[in-house]
């Protein structure tokens, strides 16, 4: 069994607020093209927070897939 402390390093920043640091590295690495799972790990956040996040901002998001979605095509 994993210690708990150990599990939550793993764990996206859930409650966290964004901060103008972390739009911006958002909006570079979507311009870069990374892909979803990319932009989860990087920026430490769920995949729905980051689609809701990049919507709001009006950041595209057309070249971040999801490693599922690239598998099915």
């Amino acid at each position: 069994m994993m210690n708990p402390r150990q599990r939550t390093t793993f764990l996206p920043a859930a409650n966290s607020s964004w901060s103008t640091a972390d739009i911006r590295k958002l909006r570079e690495l979507a311009e870069q093209g990374c892909s979803l799972s990319e932009l989860c790990k990087t920026l430490r956040r769920t995949e729905s927070a980051i689609r809701n996040k990049a919507s709001m901002h009006g950041i595209p998001l057309k070249n971040a897939r999801t490693a599922q979605s690239a598998v099915q095509t």
